[in-house]
């Protein structure tokens, strides 16, 4: 599940395509295809993984 905290983001998920702006939540089902494009020059994103993606910890 991505959350848009601030900035817009052009999500692509299993081939459709959704511009998603602060406060828009997206949920990507698992092992789906998905990307995204930034839009603005900053932008923040809340990640949540369940289970966890020990790959992303630092």
């Amino acid at each position: 599940m991505s959350i848009v905290v601030s900035g817009r983001v052009r999500f692509f998920v299993e081939g459709t395509e959704r511009i998603a702006s602060p406060g828009d939540v997206l949920h990507l089902p698992p092992h789906c295809w998905h990307g995204a494009t930034m839009m603005d020059e900053e932008q923040v994103l809340m990640d949540i993984f369940t289970p966890v993606r020990e790959d992303f910890l630092g």
